[in-house]
C-alpha cells in the first residue's frame, strides 16, 4: 500500500473514490448476512437482531454512495466484475486485513469490528480451519488508494468533495440526473432513511451518515438517530454485554448479552461452487441467481428504474431461505456445511441499463 494516500484531487478523483464506495459498502453486506444465517433458530435472539438492523443500515449506505456517485456524474455497477469474490482485503494500517464469509464466530466479530471501526486496537483473530488451502484475497477497489483505513477513506471523500467544489462550483460537479437519486419514496426499511444528493452538503451528509452509523459520533457511542454505532453494536456481542447511555468505549454496564458460539451451522470458509458437487451445487448455482437477480435490480434502480428497488427487499427474503437450506447440508467427507457463495450469475430473464 502507498505510504502517501493518493487523495481527491479533481472530479475524476471524486467519482473514482465514490465507485470504490459503492464496491465496499456492497462487500461488507455478504459477510454479516453468512453471520446471521448461521445462528441456529431460536438461539442468540439478540445477536440476530443486532446483524439485521446492521445489514439494513449497509444497504442504506450503499444507496447513499450511489446516489453520491450518481449525482456527481458518475455510475454504480453491481454486477459482473463489480461483484467482490470473497475472502476481499482492506485496509486496516500497514498491513491489511482479510475479510473472509465465515459463520458466526469470534474470529468474525474480530472482522466486523476491523471493518467499522478500523483504527481501533484489535486482538489476535481466530483462524477457521478449511477443507483445503485458504484462496488469496482479492483487494477491492478501496485499496488503490493508499489510506491506512477505511475511516481514512471515507474522510477524504467529504475533504475532496468540498476541495471539488470549491475548485469547480457546485453546478459544475453536481450534473448527475436528479430522477437517478433514491429517496424514502422507494425504499424505507427502517434504520433511517436514504439521503438523496443534489448539491454539496446533501453529498457530505450521505457520507458522514455512513461513518456515522459505522462507529458512532466522535463524542458518544450513539449516531445522530440515538442507535449505537456498527463498531459498539458488534463490541457488545463480543464482550457479552450491552451498552447504555453514558458508557464509554469498551466498557459497557449494561443488561448480559448472550451470545452462544456453538449453535451455528459449521459453514465452510468462502465457499465457492467448485467446493460442492450434486444437489448441492445445484443450490448454491439456484442462490447466485437469486443474489444476481437482487444486484441487477439494485443497480437498474440506480439507472433511473426507483421502482425496482421496492421489489428487492422480497429478493432479499428469498436470498435468506435459499441460504439456510444450504447451511442445514453437511458437505459429504466433511466436518463443514455448505453456504451461500455470493457469486455473480446473471439472470437470463434480467435486464441491465447501461
Amino acid at each position: 500500500m502507498s505510504k502517501t494516500p493518493r487523495g481527491i484531487h479533481n472530479l475524476g478523483d471524486l467519482r473514482d473514490y465514490l465507485d470504490a464506495a459503492v464496491q465496499l459498502e456492497l462487500s461488507v453486506i455478504p459477510p454479516y448476512m453468512c453471520a446471521l444465517y448461521t445462528i441456529h433458530p431460536e438461539t442468540n435472539d439478540l445477536c440476530q437482531q443486532i446483524f439485521r438492523t446492521v445489514i439494513v443500515e449497509e444497504m442504506l449506505h450503499l444507496i447513499n454512495s450511489a446516489n453520491a456517485l450518481n449525482a456527481v456524474g458518475g455510475q454504480p455497477i453491481l454486477t459482473g466484475d463489480a461483484v467482490p469474490q470473497y475472502p476481499v482485503l482492506l485496509p486496516d494500517g500497514e498491513k491489511s486485513f482479510v475479510v473472509h464469509l465465515d459463520p458466526f464466530s469470534t474470529a468474525a466479530m474480530e472482522t466486523f469490528l476491523k471493518i467499522e471501526y478500523p483504527s481501533r486496537p484489535h486482538g489476535p483473530e481466530r483462524r477457521l480451519a478449511a477443507l483445503r488451502e485458504e484462496r488469496a484475497p482479492t483487494p477491492l477497489k478501496v485499496m488503490r488508494f493508499g489510506h491506512d483505513t477505511v475511516g481514512a477513506f471515507y474522510e477524504e471523500i467529504i475533504r475532496g468533495i468540498r476541495r471539488v467544489v470549491a475548485d469547480l462550483g457546485e453546478k459544475a460537479v453536481f450534473t448527475g440526473d436528479p430522477a437517478k437519486q433514491i429517496d424514502a419514496t422507494y425504499y424505507y426499511a427502517g434504520g433511517g432513511e436514504p439521503v438523496a444528493v443534489y448539491c454539496e452538503a446533501d453529498a457530505v451528509r450521505a457520507i458522514e451518515e455512513i461513518i456515522d452509523q459505522g462507529e458512532g459520533l466522535a463524542h458518544n457511542l450513539f449516531d445522530n438517530d440515538g442507535d449505537l454505532g456498527h463498531y459498539f453494536r458488534f463490541d457488545q456481542i463480543k464482550r457479552g454485554r450491552c451498552y447504555q447511555e453514558g458508557d464509554r468505549p469498551d466498557h459497557p454496564t449494561g443488561a448480559p448479552l448472550p451470545v452462544d458460539y456453538e449453535r451455528v451451522y459449521p459453514m465452510l470458509r468462502d465457499p465457492r461452487l467448485d467446493d460442492f458437487k450434486g444437489e448441492l451445487k445445484r443450490a448454491a448455482e439456484k442462490f447466485n441467481a437469486t443474489y444476481s437477480i437482487l444486484l441487477t435490480a439494485l443497480q437498474n434502480a440506480f439507472a433511473g428504474e426507483r421502482e425496482r428497488l421496492i421489489g428487492a427487499v422480497g429478493v432479499m427474503f428469498d436470498m435468506k431461505y435459499q441460504a439456510i437450506e444450504l447451511l442445514k447440508n453437511p458437505i459429504p467427507g466433511t466436518s463443514f456445511h455448505a453456504g451461500p457463495t455470493f457469486q455473480w450469475a446473471p439472470a437470463r430473464e434480467e435486464h441491465v441499463r447501461s
